[in-house]
């Protein structure tokens, strides 16, 4: 017999699915060959030790720790969520707060009426936030359940008034020199 045979044998044996012939086939091979043998003897023992652990019984304690690991895990993901999405908030707010300076800015080197316009827009975008502010906040509460949905949302709207503030001012800007250019 070969020893592939005497392993597939060896198997069987554990399961106690193997014939009268097969074990008696796999008995004489065993006494003939000290690798199949040894391997014979440690698929025993392994076998041995697993009759005994499926009799154990776990730990009282350990359903209680496992859940309480679960639970921590789930708290420290949920202050990290909470966190990063404070801080895409905060850096939504940077930037819209940043952008407007520079476009004053910028704006000032070039033309001082655009200045106006900004100031004008800004003022226009303050008072439509300023009126807007209890329906949103009852709708985001509704939608997203909690402050930060109110701030992503906050956020969204202001990222959109401010691009729409923007393309006027860029459309004034084109409009100023297009009439400079004609002159």
């Amino acid at each position: 017999m070969s020893c592939p045979r005497a392993a597939e044998l060896m198997f069987l044996a554990l399961e106690e699915e193997a014939t009268p012939d097969e074990r008696l086939e796999l008995d004489a091979h065993l006494a003939t060959c000290g690798a199949c043998a040894a391997q014979w003897r440690a698929l025993q023992a392994v076998e041995g030790l697993l009759a005994r652990a499926s009799d154990m019984e776990p730990p009282a304690s350990l359903a209680p720790r496992i859940m309480q690991g679960v639970e921590r895990h789930r708290l420290r993901r949920e202050r990290w969520l909470r966190l990063r999405s404070f801080l895409y908030i905060l850096a939504g707010c940077l930037a819209l707060a940043a952008a407007p300076v520079l476009l004053i800015a910028s704006a000032l080197e070039h033309d001082p009426s655009l200045v106006q316009a900004l100031v004008r827009f800004w003022g226009a975008v303050g008072a439509v936030v300023g009126g807007l502010a209890g329906a949103v906040q009852t709708f985001t509460r509704a939608l997203f359940g909690g402050p930060c949905g109110a701030l992503a949302l906050a956020w969204v709207l202001l990222a959109a008034l401010f691009a729409l503030g923007w393309l006027r001012l860029v459309a004034a800007a084109r409009a100023t020199a297009t009439k400079g250019r004609a002159a």
